[in-house]
């Protein structure tokens, strides 16, 4: 749905992020990006951060140690007018590579099968 390629100034390829998950896929995404641009976190830190996402009129907030600190926030969210939010856990994959200096480093969501590589 949103398989992403980010690009420094001079055209080149420093980060491509992808997921499953069906609706989860665009926060699953953005999170990662967001996590590794802006918080200067390694891909696999990134992706495997919790996630808290609207859908309709519920915010969902990822359940189980991953999520826990975001639920915790949940008194303060309802105060901001999320007055109905759910803890569940969902359907996480997200995978990814960034560019390292001349090589790559890989990372893919802990709450999934499978493991990244670097090249």
């Amino acid at each position: 749905m949103a398989p992403t390629l980010v690009y420094d100034r001079s055209g080149h390829v420093v980060l491509a992020i992808g997921a499953a998950g069906g609706p989860t896929i665009p926060a699953q995404v953005a999170k990662s990006i967001i996590g590794v641009l802006d918080w200067k976190l390694p891909v696999q830190e990134a992706i495997a951060l919790p996630v808290m996402m609207v859908f309709g009129d519920a915010l969902v907030i990822e359940d189980g140690p991953q999520g826990a600190r975001l639920a915790a926030m949940q008194p303060a969210l309802k105060a901001l007018g999320h007055a109905r939010s759910i803890v569940t856990a969902l359907p996480y994959k997200a995978n990814g590579i960034e560019r390292i200096g001349s090589g790559w480093r890989g990372g893919s969501d802990p709450r999934s099968e499978g493991v990244a590589l670097g090249l």
